[in-house]
């Protein structure tokens, strides 16, 4: 996954070059075409579920996760079975902020403990 976000969030960042954005959306990702062993799946449709963005910026921000997101394969682990199905993940602006940045930059992930 984290591989499929860092690639996903590359494509983002070109389609969004030049826009000031700060907040969050929560999508759903819908799956199709998985490859013979399982492995792989492509994103086919990508829905907002959530949005703090200004409203004017959300059908910006989706249009650009479309492109970043739809006929992109991703991979699955063997034995975690791609299938057409759902998924959904969180994508924080900007970009540089989101939680897959921030693994790949420090190992961890930015989570607060639970008190």
């Amino acid at each position: 996954m984290l591989e499929f976000k860092l690639g996903m969030l590359s494509r983002l960042g070109q389609c969004l070059e030049g826009v000031s954005l700060t907040g969050k959306v929560e999508l759903e990702v819908v799956y199709d075409h998985p490859s013979a062993d399982g492995t792989e799946a492509s994103p086919v449709s990508v829905t907002l579920e959530e949005s703090d963005l200004p409203v004017d910026q959300d059908e910006l921000v989706l249009s650009c996760l479309e492109h970043a997101l739809i006929g992109h394969k991703r991979r699955f682990p063997p034995g975690f079975a791609a299938f057409p199905g759902r998924g959904g993940f969180g994508v924080s602006f900007p970009l540089e902020k989101d939680s897959a940045y921030y693994f790949a930059r420090t190992g961890k992930w930015p989570f607060k403990k639970a008190r």
